[in-house]
């Protein structure tokens, strides 16, 4: 039987490897948005954020999709201000 410290500590995990790929994700968005300001393209394209919601969203199972969807939306968001940020 698990316990709630070992349950925790595979949380920690996760949650680390997620900030990994944060960090990983913010650094790519930064990239982006010195790209875009380079050729005077806009930081919101929501073409671009429709499309992703879509892909991704897809490969997730219903019992999840909407946590999920909140949790890319929240992404998305700190990725333009990233991008905005420089």
């Amino acid at each position: 039987m698990e316990t709630l410290d070992s349950l925790r500590a595979q949380m920690r995990q996760t949650d680390e490897a997620m900030q990994d790929l944060f960090i990983q994700r913010c650094r790519l968005a930064r990239r982006i948005g010195a790209y875009k300001q380079q050729h005077g393209l806009a930081v919101f394209d929501p073409t671009r954020e429709e499309e992703n919601r879509r892909v991704l969203a897809g490969a997730v199972d219903a019992e999840w999709r909407s946590y999920y969807m909140e949790f890319l939306q929240t992404v998305m968001d700190l990725a333009k201000r990233v991008q905005h940020d420089g």
